[in-house]
């Protein structure tokens, strides 16, 4: 890990221009998006990375500008209120804030951007945007903003004139084509949508109104520099990449336009700090892109944090040691210059909120607690560190930033029209969740956020030390050691709901609740962390203390009820289980009776699965009574089921489908 670390500090050094211009050169000829990617990813690449060593010891803070803090009250969160607002940030120990879409758009969200050098007018001018960077600067502070270049608006001057004017140079800046370039079943076919005014077939990954740049063309990589570059001179330390993986089909454009940009960046702003959204269930695809930038979302450890909250034994040290080893074996190659930083959260805007999706603050707890004693760099999501819940549809899962036990007050924003669904579900008064009525509460998560931001900035080992997994059992337990060449630290989380008690080898400074540990009988709390402080070259754990048991498997009968105007089709039960292949023929549940169906699966005790129930087909899903795509008792974006007993029978029943009236 040294000389993983010596390497970087020489190897960002080298800003190879001509090499990366060599790269960005793109054949002439069609767009790659309507194309199969047939590209294996072993193609030789020089890769040239900065490397911002403040974002690898530094907390970060998304915030979504319309939900946080309201500066002249009229309902809506602007750069004002945030600029009024640093003290709470600094105080909780912020380090740097992700500010979600701020230029001008159509929707409540900000991800189709009519235009790139205007700030979303609900939010302010450009002067209150400048003073905003101004006074996160002076108080130590980074900014990073959400810089959405895979597509813009539908509304966009590029696009609006491309499709008025074929021979203006905005044509080529998307896929515009008089008919669709690839066949139905193409997986890309239902990407390909039509302009009802001029007929026009245009590209479009994420929704008719967002649709796709074309970066097969040079004018629209310059251009999107040029962006960059304007909101660098107004102080910017740094981008956050919206879709970063969906730029093109051919994974050679994606990963040449990354690093051709992410150079251009390097060479106005050394120290600028870029990561990307870079969504996948497989370390060794997300590392391509540490190729062409400097840091990636971890949406796996995401995901391995909260099944561990849950309960569910998870190596996530052994995993997170065998990611950065991909890494290193990159840097170590004539090649590659992999920069990287570990981005690492438990929850964003495209997420159900941690609490919620764990059922529990105490386990939400514990989550903080893992993600803030591995390594990396941690983001929290605005609200998290309040206990915030919310859920699909998307607008929920980004209601206003509660500051007051009443849920109304100075800052406090609204759900406006503007919203897709405007309800306010989960910001109400009194509910115990709010800045006012936790931060004197010395239990309280948003206390326990800030001890554990303070003992990760006064203990900057977490962030990048060496990391080895110490035991693994125990009823629940889970033990790993952090050191670097002068400091060593044991963490043990205790995933269960009783407490346990083990012996510590070593005496130590107890870092949580700033207190001196012997060796010795320790009682650790349920959903509780010990993070320790010792001085030893001790083993600090006995072993015997987390003793492997032999793993459960217990069974599962999933019960179905259905309507009684369902069709007379096989039904699925699709889910992580399967990868959520639509019509898995291993997944065809049996016919019981008219309106009722079985399927039986086993697990290990305490893993978790999400699934959902079909018709073989996507379009013939189930939903709620309301036909929006949310389902179960709880009404979540997804059905969850743990094993937790032998012989369980699940009850569920469909309130509609999404193709029967």
């Amino acid at each position: 890990m040294k000389q993983w670390k010596m390497k970087r500090r020489f190897l960002s050094l080298l800003l190879v221009l001509s090499l990366v211009l060599g790269l960005s050169a793109c054949s002439d000829g069609d767009s790659d998006k309507d194309k199969d990617n047939n590209n294996d990813g072993q193609g030789e690449e020089t890769v040239i990375g900065i490397n911002p060593e403040w974002a690898e010891t530094t907390v970060f803070y998304e915030i979504f500008v319309r939900s946080f803090a309201d500066s002249n009250d009229d309902g809506i969160g602007d750069f004002k209120g945030i600029t009024e607002n640093l003290d709470y940030l600094k105080d909780l120990g912020i380090g740097a804030i992700w500010l979600m879409p701020m230029m001008e758009s159509t929707t409540y969200h900000g991800y189709d951007v009519v235009d790139y050098y205007t700030p979303n007018p609900d939010y302010g001018t450009i002067e209150d945007f400048d003073e905003l960077v101004k006074a996160c600067h002076e108080k130590d502070i980074k900014i990073i903003i959400d810089f959405v270049v895979n597509h813009t608006s539908s509304s966009n001057e590029w696009f609006t004139t491309a499709l008025s004017d074929p021979d203006s140079k905005y044509r080529e800046f998307y896929s515009i084509e008089e008919t669709i370039p690839v066949a139905e079943d193409d997986a890309n076919y239902s990407y390909w949508r039509q302009d009802s005014a001029t007929g026009l077939y245009y590209f479009a990954h994420y929704d008719t109104i967002m649709p796709d740049l074309n970066y097969n063309n040079q004018a629209v990589r310059d251009e999107i520099k040029n962006v960059a570059k304007f909101w660098l001179e107004h102080g910017v330390d740094g981008f956050r990449l919206d879709g970063s993986k969906e730029i093109d089909a051919d994974l050679k454009v994606t990963l040449s336009w990354w690093t051709e940009f992410t150079t251009f960046v390097s060479d106005i702003k050394q120290d600028a700090f870029i990561v990307g959204e870079n969504w996948t269930t497989e370390y060794a695809e997300v590392g391509r892109y540490y190729e062409a930038m400097p840091s990636s979302f971890n949406f796996i450890a995401a995901d391995e944090i909260v099944s561990m909250a849950k309960g569910q034994y998870i190596d996530i040290v052994a995993d997170m040691n065998k990611m950065r080893e991909r890494y290193e074996m990159k840097v170590d190659s004539t090649d590659v210059n992999a920069i990287m930083v570990d981005s690492v959260m438990i929850g964003n805007h495209d997420m159900d909120r941690v609490v919620t999706r764990l059922n529990s603050v105490d386990k939400a707890k514990l989550a903080a607690s893992i993600q803030f004693t591995l390594a990396g760099s941690p983001f929290i999501y605005y609200g998290e560190e309040i206990g915030q819940m919310g859920q699909k549809p998307d607008d929920n899962r980004r209601e206003p930033f509660d500051w007051y036990k009443s849920a109304d007050g100075q800052y406090m924003t609204e759900m406006t029209d503007i919203f897709f669904n405007p309800v306010l579900t989960y910001v109400q008064p009194d509910d115990g969740v709010s800045v006012e009525e936790e931060k004197a509460a010395s239990d309280s998560i948003l206390n326990h956020y800030k001890k554990l931001i303070a003992i990760r900035n006064e203990n900057p080992t977490f962030y990048n030390g060496t990391y080895e997994t110490l035991g693994m059992g125990g009823g629940g337990l889970y033990a790993y050691k952090v050191s670097d060449d002068t400091n060593q630290y044991l963490v043990i989380h205790n995933l269960r709901d009783t407490d346990k008690s083990i012996t510590l080898n070593v005496d130590g400074k107890d870092l949580y609740n700033d207190a001196d540990v012997a060796a010795g009988s320790y009682e650790l709390k349920a959903y509780s962390s010990l993070i320790l402080k010792y001085d030893s070259d001790a083993n600090p754990i006995n072993d015997s203390d987390f003793a492997q048991e032999e793993p459960q498997t217990y069974t599962v009968t999933f019960r179905l009820t259905v309507p009684e105007n369902t069709p007379d089709e096989p039904i699925y039960i699709i889910g992580t289980f399967n990868n959520w292949t639509v019509a898995d023929e291993a997944c065809v549940m049996t016919k019981v009776d008219d309106c009722t169906y079985e399927y039986t699966m086993t697990g290990l005790e305490l893993s978790s699965i999400e699934y959902k129930y079909n018709r073989g087909n996507w379009d013939a899903r189930e939903q709620n009574a309301s036909h929006v795509d949310l389902v179960g008792p709880l009404q979540k974006e997804n059905r969850e089921y743990t094993f937790y007993e032998d012989n369980y029978v699940s009850e569920d029943v469909i309130e509609s489908w999404s193709d029967v009236e």
